[in-house]
């Protein structure tokens, strides 16, 4: 199996990689973050780049007996909603 590198030319940490990865319209799991970005908390980033404002959703994946996630950017998809009181306690969704 081959793995082609995507690196921008002017990205310069895993948050721009992984955006400009799911600004190309294909998918990404942790796997392949990883492999690709040497990203090992794929789900840190995209909260990230969710509360940047970017329209991201997660897909589960379940593959036989494993299920992981998959996530993909939306450009059509309405920004996320965060409550204030959400972002002052640092909760999940």
């Amino acid at each position: 199996m081959t793995v082609t590198v995507i690196q921008p030319l002017l990205a310069r940490n895993q948050r721009e990689q992984i955006l400009a990865h799911l600004k190309t319209g294909r998918p990404l799991t942790p796997l392949e973050a990883l492999r690709r970005y040497g990203c090992m908390r794929l789900a840190a980033r995209v909260e990230e780049l969710r509360d940047a404002g970017e329209p991201i959703i997660t897909e589960r994946v379940v593959d036989g007996v494993r299920s992981f996630a998959s996530y993909r950017r939306v450009p059509n998809l309405p920004p996320p909603q965060r409550t204030r009181e959400r972002l002052l306690r640092g909760g999940r969704r």
